[in-house]
């Protein structure tokens, strides 16, 4: 399963793919990253390249979009603003069942806390 990747696409492209999962009854994952942030970087590497993770995101169904801050993009930045963030790596884990209460997990995140929120929202 290939992460989709947000990077300077329209202003609504996120919320409008985000709706059209939630249609469908999926969880997604929407990790908020930029080439030019360290930590993102780490998180990548020590949580979202992980096997375990990838066999989670397998197990529960859920969708992994990467939405890629380096160009400041707005849809981003109002996305952000949204879920009361200003500062990556951020993620947001929207349970299907229930898509107006992200599971969020701020700042470096390991592995642990990534597959933990990603059981809850199942």
């Amino acid at each position: 399963m290939k992460p989709e990747v947000v990077k300077q696409q329209s202003q609504n492209w996120l919320a409008a793919r985000l709706v059209a999962l939630h249609q469908e009854g999926r969880t997604v994952m929407v990790e908020f990253t930029a080439d030019w942030c360290p930590n993102c970087k780490y998180v990548e590497q020590t949580v979202l390249k992980r096997q375990a993770f990838q066999d989670k995101l397998r197990q529960t169904g859920t969708e992994l979009i990467i939405a890629d801050w380096t160009q400041n993009d707005p849809a981003i930045t109002e996305m952000l603003n949204r879920l009361g963030s200003k500062s990556i790596p951020f993620a947001a884990i929207f349970p299907g069942k229930n898509p107006l209460q992200p599971i969020v997990l701020r700042d470096i995140y390991g592995l642990d806390a990534a597959l933990a929120a990603l059981d809850e929202a199942k």
